[in-house]
């Protein structure tokens, strides 16, 4: 079964995915276990910005239509051939931005097998008002885990690899791991201290060029 929601109720995406984590043992850890019972993941349309600038935004939005009914009807394929007790939330997030719930995954599904899925899926060309879109997606894949609290931790890991697949080029995949986490704050205090050290460059500079003056 897969379902689609454009855009998506925040609240009955929460809880469907916290209903999914529910079922789950307390103390029970799935961070390197493939074939974990649910998995969400984030899906971020490659190339799409470009496309807009390019054609403009209402172009975008119908392309934006053609590549979502192609991702549900992808998703929907693999989940009655791949994983037939299975179950599919797909959701337009925002922009560019998807989201799949996968439920009741059973030991020969993984969620990596449906990323392989949609980029298959989108291969073909998409031909939008007389011009050629080709589609790929940047996936980041989270699975329940022990330190995940909420819904929305199992969204944000999902971004966190989402961000991660997209600095290794177009039409990756990645799974989360706690240490992209790890480095994502790294880089977040890189920024903070790179910013402070100009801004004290700056009030550095205008000091001396006051002390000149007089």
């Amino acid at each position: 079964m897969c379902r689609w929601l454009s855009p998506p109720p925040h609240r009955f995406w929460t809880r469907r995915t916290t209903r999914s984590a529910a079922r789950l043992p307390p103390t029970r850890s799935h961070r390197s276990d493939p074939a974990a019972p649910f998995a969400v993941l984030r899906l971020n349309l490659d190339g799409l910005k470009l496309f807009n600038d390019t054609l403009g935004g209402s172009h975008g939005d119908r392309l934006l239509i053609a590549v979502a009914e192609r991702l549900r009807a992808t998703v929907s394929t693999w989940v009655q051939g791949a994983c037939p007790d299975g179950a599919a939330l797909v959701a337009h997030l925002h922009g560019d931005e998807f989201a799949v719930l996968l439920e009741n995954l059973s030991c020969q599904c993984s969620a990596d097998s449906v990323a392989q899925a949609i980029a298959a899926g989108m291969r073909p060309v998409f031909l939008q008002d007389g011009q050629e879109f080709h589609c790929t997606f940047s996936v980041g894949i989270a699975l329940p885990q022990a330190h995940h609290t909420s819904a929305d931790d199992l969204l944000r890991d999902a971004e966190i690899a989402m961000d991660t697949a997209k600095t290794q080029g177009h039409g990756r995949w990645t799974l989360f791991e706690r240490s992209m986490k790890e480095e994502q704050r790294h880089r977040f205090q890189l920024e903070n201290d790179l910013r402070k050290a100009i801004e004290e460059d700056r009030k550095s500079t205008r000091l001396n060029s006051s002390h000149i003056t007089n």
